[in-house]
């Protein structure tokens, strides 16, 4: 919403956010490798939306770049 304007920010802060959660997700897996004690099925359970994260992360990149092309295009026929 506050961003709608700029895609290019979209796409930026899109990559960032996918980096720093796929540094988390590297993160809780060497916590769990480190520590045998932690509890296994919580951990899997944050991984798992973690993973979800980073896929819709993805999904709304592919969308904002679909945009983009859209409106290029709609300025090329104006």
């Amino acid at each position: 919403m506050l961003f709608d304007k700029n895609n290019k920010l979209q796409i930026i802060l899109n990559i960032l956010n996918i980096f720093f959660n796929s540094l988390n997700s590297i993160i809780i897996l060497l916590l769990t490798y480190l520590n045998k004690k932690l509890n296994i099925i919580l951990i899997s359970y944050i991984l798992i939306l973690l993973l979800f994260s980073i896929l819709f992360l993805f999904l709304s990149n592919k969308s904002i770049k679909k945009d983009i092309k859209i409106i290029k295009s709609s300025n090329r026929i104006r």
